[in-house]
């Protein structure tokens, strides 16, 4: 499978439902999206030498562009340089925390991800993330 800014997330999480909604109105280098309990997961994730989404690494985001898989903070902060300002310069001042602190962080967040939202089911996909489905 050959695409280029491909996010991949836990569909079954509100929380990154949620953030996954926000990319897509701030979103200006029109990202793809691939939700970890698909088999688009699967094909990425053997392709780019990912774990598959089980346990701990659900609660993980990816972000495939240019061939190479970033993940955790690295992955959020290419997001976010993809993102309007002044949310692309926020990703390029995150690029600068080094992983043994940024990630720590995104780790503590993602075990709680679900007790950081009032619901816990999440929206009905609206037809603009449908279609930036791969």
């Amino acid at each position: 499978m050959q695409a280029d800014k491909i996010i991949l997330f836990d569909g079954s999480c509100a929380f990154c439902n949620g953030f996954i909604r926000w990319v897509i109105r701030m979103d200006r280098v029109h990202f793809r999206l691939c939700d970890q309990q698909s088999a688009c997961f699967q094909a990425l994730a053997r392709q780019h030498g990912l774990p598959l989404a089980t346990g701990t690494d659900a609660g993980t985001i990816y972000l495939v562009q240019h061939g190479k898989a970033y993940t955790r903070t690295a992955a959020i902060a290419r997001i976010l340089r993809g993102c309007r300002q002044p949310f692309g310069l926020a990703g390029w001042l995150l690029s600068c925390i080094p992983a043994f602190i940024s990630n720590p962080v995104y780790n503590w967040i993602a075990r709680r991800r679900h007790q950081l939202v009032r619901r816990q089911a999440c929206a009905l996909p609206t037809l603009e993330m449908r279609e930036r489905l791969v």
